[in-house]
């Protein structure tokens, strides 16, 4: 929502907005708490989204880029100090605006000094100075802004009567956005214009990170299938060690023969056909080529990842993304198929998913296939065939966001719906 520049201080962003391949600008998600400064509840909310969830975002990059936050000071008139230190919250961002994040921290962890009974017998500008000596704790100039805050004993020459103090007006900007947005009680959390009345201030670490992973936008290219670290990295090392093996057999081994026997069985066949002699006197050379070609067909369609790329409005949300992905698949959606060449070098294909089809070829290993003669015939004679065979297997994803993504593709390819 909108924020008045000389709010600024009162927004939190973390990152720069992506922005995206399509032309569209940068936009973020925009999170607005309503919170007062004497409100227990509140307390509890900004204590929890200042040291908790704040770090989370930070340590996300996605959410990072992805959202803002904005503290609305929200007075409830019938606590009298509500008044006096929502002002000092203005003051701040009218001297400092760089501490009002940590002047908020100190005077909700303050707060009871501020609540009824403990201004009951005390005059407006003492409240007024003991918040200036909470300001300058955090780096704010006391006297600045005390002086920002202190009610004067008599009317200025020229001046009117019942003026207020030099943030009123300020005040009252503050207050008439709220009444604007119908906001009548603290606290309150706005997402995207909305009221979310699901966010509590009781809200745990656990339950602000679900809420994150649910609400805020997914990456333009969204992980829908990972074949697992252990799985990628024991087929890797079963790549490479059989390269060494043929490397060694027939290198090493074969020629070490050839240089004894000569052109001699031992070195292309097995000497007999009777299983003893067969056991004993294996053949070098296939020792060194059945290995490869048998591990190079069964795990070249072997596939590590698979990202689908979203358009700007099904990365906003997950019901949005559910809109795309679930029910309106469009046949230009694209994905970026990841897999494994001999040598274990990540080999990457853009696939059209309505290119794609459900077959089961190599013993039951390929579940997905597609016609890459076209796109063979365009490359050089020395390049590498693109890839038309692929295992990605439902069963076998391991992605935790969104998991039903990929399912949900496949299902339809296999019905014929893209």
């Amino acid at each position: 929502m909108a924020l008045n520049p000389k709010f600024a201080g009162q927004r939190l962003l973390f990152g720069q907005p992506s922005a995206s391949a399509a032309g569209v600008p940068p936009a973020v998600h925009t999170l607005e708490l309503f919170l007062d400064y004497v409100c227990p509840f509140s307390a509890k909310q900004f204590k929890t989204v200042y040291h908790t969830v704040v770090p989370l975002i930070k340590a996300n990059p996605q959410w990072a880029s992805s959202l803002q936050l904005i503290f609305r000071q929200q007075v409830q008139p019938w606590h009298p100090s509500s008044t006096l230190v929502h002002e000092a919250g203005v003051a701040v961002l009218q001297l400092a605006p760089d501490k009002y994040w940590a002047f908020s921290d100190a005077l909700f962890q303050d707060q009871l000094s501020y609540f009824d009974e403990a201004v009951a017998n005390e005059t407006r500008n003492d409240t007024y100075r003991r918040l200036a000596k909470l300001g300058a704790a955090v780096g704010v100039d006391e006297a600045k802004l005390y002086d920002l805050l202190a009610i004067p004993d008599k009317v200025p020459d020229g001046g009117h009567a019942n003026g207020g103090n030099k943030v009123t007006n300020d005040l009252k900007l503050q207050i008439r956005y709220a009444r604007l947005v119908s906001v009548h009680v603290s606290p309150t959390v706005i997402f995207d214009g909305v009221v979310a009345n699901d966010i509590s201030s009781s809200w745990t670490k656990e339950q602000w990170e679900e809420w994150l992973k649910k609400n805020i936008a997914y990456p333009e290219r969204l992980c829908v299938y990972h074949a697992g670290t252990g799985r990628i990295t024991f087929l890797a090392c079963l790549k490479i060690s059989t390269l060494f093996i043929f490397v060694f057999f027939g290198f090493v081994v074969t020629p070490a023969y050839f240089d004894k026997e000569g052109l001699s069985p031992t070195v292309f066949r097995s000497q007999s056909t009777v299983m003893p002699t067969l056991l004993t006197n294996p053949s070098t050379t296939l020792s060194a080529i059945v290995p490869l070609l048998f591990v190079a067909y069964t795990t070249s369609p072997f596939v590590s990842f698979v990202h689908l790329r979203l358009p700007p409005f099904a990365r906003q949300s997950e019901d949005l993304l559910r809109r795309f992905a679930a029910r309106k698949l469009p046949p230009g959606a694209e994905l970026d198929v990841t897999t494994m060449s001999l040598i274990a070098k990540p080999r990457a294909s853009r696939v059209r998913v309505a290119d794609l089809r459900r077959v089961s070829r190599r013993l039951g290993i390929v579940n997905l296939a597609r016609d890459a003669a076209a796109e063979n015939a365009a490359r050089r004679w020395y390049m590498f065939r693109a890839v038309a065979d692929f295992s990605a297997q439902p069963s076998a994803n391991t992605v935790k966001r969104a998991p039903w993504v990929w399912e949900s593709i496949v299902n339809r390819i296999e019905k014929g719906e893209v």
